[in-house]
């Protein structure tokens, strides 16, 4: 369960509830997760999970808790099972020397497929093409189980919409397409007197045939298949326990007592067909198809399948090839240069400064050159040809930005400066994928060759990465980009997402910058220069990023032989 904001609630899920309060002091609405509570050999699996993960983050090992002789389980929580034996099951992106763990779906995977009689599921989301595969095949069975998975509705925010709503709603009509013999539910919890008010479902419970049961982090999407570090308790037990879990739970989403959904399940023999019959008496869930939005955006699931995704963006890869060590014989040419590039431009300053040629850049030269050009016609036009013109000659787009920052108003700055960027960039991507892989390598050189098998493997997160960060000039990373045929609408939504946020800042930076030499006085220059410590900032974070990555980071013995041991 995230320890954040907006998490807390009742089991009741009231539709108001005052209790529901952020640290802002906005409600928020009802909010339904699972957790468990373990102890004994279980509960110190889990400690050494978090002490591994402790040690990767921090690089401190933390030690293990003493033995203690009285019992420490809470006196408020009644136990479910005794002496019960389970597992430990992991999702771990590959980093560095650490290889990737994907157990979670392993586990998921042969649960559904040894699935005889029934599968229920409580999830965030589901976008996983391997899950849905898995559920497609017991769905084309004619003797195969009956399916309840419980969703959310998914209308919360700007990722879900973009990313998330078209992908699950591709899986879920594919899966309702091939169930022919009826064997599938999906549903969408609410509250309220006239279930008016969604509630939130942020548990990730899978309970197959009422013996296996998982409960953990992992949603059912690409992102907690490989990606995310995801931990799930596993579980298989014999007697009927599991079953009082299952009823438990969906009785719940009903609000009704947990001995009425069991009769009625036992009178229709049907998971589905108990919650659409008591759904019309007391509501609680609602059919999911019913319930997506009419005025959802519409966006392209293949647009948005990058960006949930189970391969690690290879960020560090990217980095590993571009970054340079402290100690390296290069990294002290790079400084080298960067001092005899400051001292330029500090003896460019004196000499502005102390010759005849300050008169020909002065404060009001400058602003008055900056309105002559704004009032040219067709002005912004120009802009961005410059942008286009700029990068067939390589000129620094930073540069640009800065520029068009200090002539135009900061709206329409930004506005001109990302299409000048992207009509540049779209220009480049045309050549690269004119001139093919096998030139644009020769032209570019060795290192580009590493960078154009990243940006062709992972489109989206490399193109997001190297628009972020500076590892190569603007049209180059343009011209490999075309070279190795990515999607351009992917190069395109990489390249807005990418360069937008720097953008923004460069286009305060300069605008503010005009601002100081209309008005030399404290207040501007103190705006400026907070800027500029923003960026400076920001830089620092970066380069120490950049050093963290050359160090590595790989698992424990301990935590490895733990893992094994549960794949098994």
């Amino acid at each position: 369960m995230d320890l954040t904001s907006a998490r807390w609630d009742t089991p009741e899920h009231r539709a108001e509830d005052n209790r529901r309060i952020k640290p802002s002091g906005d409600n928020f609405g009802p909010y339904h997760d699972i957790q468990m509570v373990v102890d004994g050999e279980l509960a110190s699996i889990f400690g050494e999970v978090a002490r591994t993960r402790w040690m990767w983050a921090t690089g401190n090992d933390l030690s293990k808790p003493r033995y203690v002789k009285n019992d420490p389980w809470p006196k408020s929580i009644e136990p479910q099972f005794y002496n019960e034996t389970g597992g430990v099951a992991q999702t771990l992106p590959r980093y560095k020397e650490r290889h990737e763990v994907r157990e979670v779906e392993s586990i998921y995977l042969h649960a559904l497929k040894k699935a005889r009689s029934s599968i229920y599921i409580e999830n965030q989301y589901l976008t996983s093409s391997t899950i849905q595969q898995a559920l497609a095949q017991k769905l084309n069975d004619e003797n195969g189980p009956e399916i309840v998975i419980v969703l959310p509705r998914m209308n919360s925010g700007l990722l879900e919409q973009l990313v998330m709503e078209p992908l699950q709603s591709d899986i879920l009509d594919s899966l309702y397409a091939v169930d022919k013999h009826k064997k599938l539910g999906v549903y969408c919890p609410f509250t309220g007197d006239e279930n008016q008010v969604a509630v939130k479902v942020h548990a990730k419970v899978m309970i197959i045939d009422d013996e296996f049961f998982t409960v953990g982090s992992a949603n059912l999407n690409e992102r907690s298949m490989g990606l995310d570090t995801e931990c799930n308790l596993v579980m298989r037990l014999k007697d009927n326990a599991v079953r009082q879990f299952r009823h438990r739970l969906i009785a719940h989403h009903l609000g009704v007592n947990t001995n009425i959904y069991a009769n009625t399940e036992s009178e229709h023999h049907s998971m589905s067909k108990a919650v659409e019959a008591l759904s019309l008496e007391q509501g609680g869930l609602l059919s999911e198809s019913d319930t997506r939005d009419e005025n959802a955006l519409p966006v392209d699931s293949e647009m948005a399948r990058p960006l949930d995704t189970s391969e690690p963006s290879l960020y560090d890869s990217i980095m590993d090839d571009y970054s340079i060590g402290d100690s390296s014989r290069e990294s002290f040419f790079r400084f080298l240069g960067f001092g005899v590039t400051l001292s330029a431009l500090i003896l460019l300053a004196l000499v502005w400064r102390f010759t005849p040629l300050s008169e020909f850049a002065t404060p009001d030269k400058l602003l008055n050159w900056a309105d002559i050009i704004r009032q040219l016609p067709l002005a912004p036009v120009l802009a961005i040809l410059a942008f286009i013109l700029g990068g067939l000659i390589m000129f620094p787009v930073l540069l640009l930005i800065i520029l068009a920052a200090s002539i135009f108003e900061p709206v329409p700055a930004f506005i001109i400066s990302l299409t000048g960027c992207l009509l540049s960039a779209l220009l480049f991507y045309a050549l690269g994928n004119l001139l093919g892989h096998d030139l644009v390598g020769k032209v570019s050189g060795s290192k580009m060759h590493s960078l154009s098998k990243h940006l062709g493997k992972h489109g989206l997160s490399s193109i997001l990465v190297v628009r972020i960060l500076p590892v190569a000039p603007f049209s180059i990373i343009n011209l490999i980009a075309g070279a190795s045929h990515i999607r351009v609408g992917i190069f395109i939504l990489g390249t807005i997402l990418g360069m937008a946020p720097g953008i923004i800042v460069m286009t305060l930076f300069g605008g503010q910058l005009m601002n100081v030499l209309r008005d030399p006085r404290p207040g501007p220059f103190a705006i400026l220069a907070s800027i500029i410590l923003l960026v400076i900032g920001l830089g620092v974070l970066l380069s120490r990023r950049l050093r963290r990555l050359g160090k590595g980071s790989e698992p424990s013995s301990g935590s490895e032989k733990k893992t094994k041991s549960f794949e098994q």
